[in-house]
């Protein structure tokens, strides 16, 4: 692998890191309240929630536990098993489904679809939103997140091997060209966030990853109550970069029907 492109490589960082530190801990708590704000604070346990490249189910327990019914799609078996038996080991019920993004036409409709970090890995992002389309619910909506470098006149260089960074404009072109209406949009990081992120040239990112998350994990549970604090004070600002990006939209289709249905008499 050439020396000067070896820093830019994601796959450097072990996979518990990424699931485990800060970046991850500010987007679930993210993704959580935008859940909670979709269902009501009281959540009812029958609805339906489609875990997009759900991986090994992390976050998609917590919403088992909150009470959702979840649906658990992930083209790697291997993860798929894994969430399987954590789901079975706590005495939790899901659907797991080992298929492609593309190649899944489930006969029901959810009322929450979720893409966690998704977008940024597929090549042809408005055919994969237009095929998703058809598995949300009259009422229902789609939850994207994705990497963000905040708002740029141009997007900076990707720094960590993903196909595109987002900012709001690019996000809301790719979301509304394939049809759908965006109730909300947001950044989310924070300073603490984007210092813990820069990388340093002539270091692989595994390697000042490593440091980091050590300091990070060692003094936890406060370090991740300080960048939760930090990401909540600093998080929506536009300024600072490696910041994550948050949507949740409905498809115009089903906006106009649940319009059409509130105006009858």
């Amino acid at each position: 692998m050439d020396t000067k492109q070896q820093h830019f490589v994601i796959d450097e960082v072990p996979t518990y890191q990424q699931e485990s530190g800060p970046r991850y801990q500010i987007r679930e708590r993210v993704i959580i309240d935008a859940i909670r704000n979709v269902a009501g604070e009281s959540c009812p346990s029958n609805l339906e929630v489609l875990d997009i490249g759900a991986g090994r189910g992390i976050l998609s327990l917590k919403l088992a536990r909150m009470g959702f019914n979840l649906t658990l799609l992930d083209k790697d078996k291997d993860v798929l098993e894994e969430a399987a038996n954590s789901f079975s080991n706590l005495g939790l019920v899901a659907e797991f489904e080992h298929r492609d993004i593309f190649e899944y036409y489930p006969k029901r409709r959810f009322d929450i679809v979720l893409m966690s970090e998704i977008l940024e890995h597929i090549n042809d992002v408005s055919a994969l939103l237009y095929v998703r389309q058809n598995v949300i619910n009259d009422g229902g909506c789609l939850i994207v997140t994705v990497p963000s470098s905040g708002e740029w006149k141009e997007l900076p260089p990707n720094p960590i091997g993903h196909l595109r960074l987002y900012d709001k404009r690019l996000l809301r072109e790719r979301l509304t060209s394939t049809g759908y209406f965006i109730e909300e949009m947001q950044y989310f990081g924070g300073v603490l966030l984007s210092l813990y992120s820069l990388r340093t040239k002539g270091i692989s990112s595994g390697e000042i990853s490593t440091r980091l998350f050590s300091i990070y994990e060692y003094f936890a549970p406060f370090t991740a109550r300080i960048f939760l604090l930090d990401s909540l004070v600093f998080g929506k600002l536009q300024i600072f970069t490696n910041n994550g990006l948050i949507a949740v939209a409905k498809a115009y289709a089903l906006s106009a029907r649940e319009l059409l249905a509130q105006t009858k008499p």
